[in-house]
């Protein structure tokens, strides 16, 4: 038998079970009671499978906090990334909409017949655009810069030293599947119920009488060579992104060089991309005869396309290694740095002003006395109290400024520019102060070589001058005037390349900030961001959307023509139609990303593989 502690009569009650050297401690309440010291408790381990299977799909602690749609909603719409790259949310809405114009317009041919045709390729202001190639360019070449960035992003958070090691391309090829697979997936099936549960027949034959038979060339990411060995693929549109998928793959070897020497991984890009051109070309006189051969021997192969990513991998080692540090003005010594580096954006100072004695309280009176619990008071006289005020320091109290009212766009505009110009005249002594010549030249030998890529790239896109001037006076191409077709095609393979170097160019200008500043600074407005966001799941449906409304519209009202007495009357009309079912494919696009791609991008970075 335990024996047990007894208190004496004088001692505070803890409780008549209370074991021998129990822990109490006084109550400060001063009421003469001992409060007992309770042990920590162990966790507790749940065996319900009930209970985890609600911390499961809890919104903010379990995984399903991944499908929370105000997550999803803040990174659509809220930028948290450097300000410098926000010109490439631009670019991707910017191909997006040229993409999304040529899927929109094939299902117009569908709906309005060869009248629709002969409109377009005689109007000049859709003339540059019928045709989506360019917009794809682009599309490759951001996919290049972002892609690089982000494997070096990968690296440096798994704490790669020496090597690119194979963890970080075990990341690196897992978050891009996670981003292109399962939307690619939704969309192959999408096309499917669609095309297999309509009774219309042009849907039927376009989408479900293909997918049958070669879904499964979209589930391995070689959709791209289902027209060159089947000769024909389940979904038109998907094709690219089995051949960003290859280039991926092929990146690495790219990302392993950079790691370690990034001269010489802009030297082995600048050799493959030059091995796609030869290659692309040689094909062009072999399969350019006919359109059809055209397109699934030369246009969608993934190794006919290196140029154009290998284009965009070189333009973000020409930003890390030459912009990036003009940027953060890194060739700065490091002893003068605090005192030429400008100080953090909106970072303001809070103004203080001490507090009068007369306005600290007095201390606080204790309750009880020492000799005994809760049997009398103390009180202070004035005297103690002035003495109290006049030994203790003056606080001081944090007064925030009112907020400023919010300024208009052209104030906030006037303002920018005013700064960039003080900054960019301090920053030019700066930095041919303290850079080193290599930089300098690399930087002045930059400029010419971009701006005359931007001029090719705008040229081509605008007009034909470069066309007619290379056909025309190069006897070397003299036997290709008896052959229009191969002409076309040859046409078409060196405008890829041309494309590639004018987005390069602009991507350039845009991202130095300093010779086409107006340009970079409408390249950084927020309203490119949520539409850029949501260009890979519009892509997708862009041509799903079209031809569901006009195919719908056809089998309802029956076939019409395009009847426009005008330009102007076309042009209104044109835009009708496109901005409605632009907004229709917007609207799927949204409702996509918020339940496959931004909820598994978010989970591939959550899980460890």
């Amino acid at each position: 038998m335990s024996q047990r502690y007894k208190r004496p009569s004088n001692e505070p009650d803890v409780g008549e079970d209370t074991p021998l050297l129990a822990p109490v401690i006084a109550d400060e309440s001063g009421s003469g009671k001992a409060v007992k010291l309770n042990p920590p408790k162990k966790p507790v381990v749940v065996d319900d499978e009930f209970v985890q299977l609600k911390d499961f799909f809890d919104v903010e602690k379990g995984w399903m906090k991944f499908w929370n749609p105000a997550i999803t909603f803040s990174q659509i719409t809220s930028r948290d990334r450097d300000d410098t790259l926000f010109c490439f949310d631009a670019f991707r809405c910017f191909a997006f909409l040229w993409v999304s114009n040529s899927h929109i317009q094939e299902g117009m041919f569908l709906y309005f017949g060869p009248t629709f045709t002969q409109w377009i390729n005689s109007t000049s202001a859709y003339s540059v655009y019928s045709t989506s190639s360019g917009g794809v360019v682009v599309f490759f070449v951001v996919s290049g810069f972002l892609n690089l960035m982000v494997a070096m992003s990968i690296a440096r958070r798994c704490k790669d030293k020496e090597y690119y090691s194979w963890k970080s391309t075990r990341v690196f090829l897992f978050r891009r599947f996670m981003h292109l697979g399962p939307n690619l997936y939704a969309a192959v099936l999408i096309a499917l119920l669609v095309g297999c549960t309509s009774s219309i027949t042009s849907l039927s034959e376009a989408f479900c009488t293909p997918c049958k038979s070669y879904w499964w060339m979209d589930y391995l990411f070689m959709d791209n060579y289902a027209a060159m060995f089947f000769g024909t693929a389940c979904f038109n549109s998907t094709w690219t992104v089995s051949a960003q998928m290859q280039l991926y793959v092929l990146g690495i070897l790219i990302n392993v060089i950079y790691f370690r020497h990034p001269a010489a991984a802009f030297l082995a890009a600048t050799i493959l991309s030059v091995i796609s051109i030869i290659i692309r070309t040689k094909l062009v006189f072999v399969y350019g005869e006919s359109a059809s051969t055209f397109s699934s021997h030369v246009y969608t192969p993934s190794y006919c396309r290196i140029d154009s990513y290998m284009i965009g991998m070189m333009l973000w080692m020409v930003y890390e290694q030459v912009l990036k540090p003009i940027h953060t003005k890194s060739y700065i010594p490091k002893h003068l740095r605090d005192q030429y580096l400008p100080a953090k954006k909106n970072a303001t100072l809070p103004t203080t002003r001490p507090v009068a004695p007369e306005m600290v309280p007095a201390p606080a009176v204790p309750v009880g006395s020492s000799s005994s619990y809760g049997t009398g008071t103390t009180t202070l006289d004035d005297k103690a109290v002035e003495q109290f005020r006049s030994t203790v320091q003056p606080k001081e109290v944090v007064v925030t400024p009112p907020p400023r009212p919010r300024k208009t766009f052209w104030e906030e505009y006037i303002e920018d520019l005013v700064s960039w110009y003080h900054d960019q005249y301090k920053n030019f002594f700066l930095f041919h102060k303290y850079a080193t010549w290599t930089h300098i030249l690399t930087l002045y030998t930059l400029y010419p070589t971009m701006a005359f890529c931007m001029y090719l790239g705008l040229n081509n896109a605008i007009t034909s001058e470069t066309d007619e001037y290379l056909w025309t006076n190069w006897p070397v191409f003299s036997d290709l005037a008896q052959s229009s077709m191969i002409f076309g095609s040859l046409r078409n393979s060196y405008s890829l390349t041309v494309v590639a170097l004018g987005t390069m160019g602009l991507l350039f200008f845009a991202l130095e900030k300093v010779v086409l500043w107006p340009w970079s600074y409408v390249c950084r407005w927020w309203i490119w961001y949520p539409v850029g966001m949501l260009s890979y799941t519009g892509y997708l449906l862009s041509i799903l959307t079209g031809y569901v409304f006009f195919a719908t519209k056809a089998d309802r009202d029956g076939a019409s023509s395009w009847n426009v007495s005008s330009d102007t009357e076309g042009w209104l009309k044109y835009n009708l139609y496109f901005w409605a079912i632009l907004t229709l494919n917007l609207i799927g696009a949204t409702m996509m990303s918020f339940v496959i791609e931004r909820p598994l991008m978010n989970l591939s970075k959550a899980i460890d593989v």
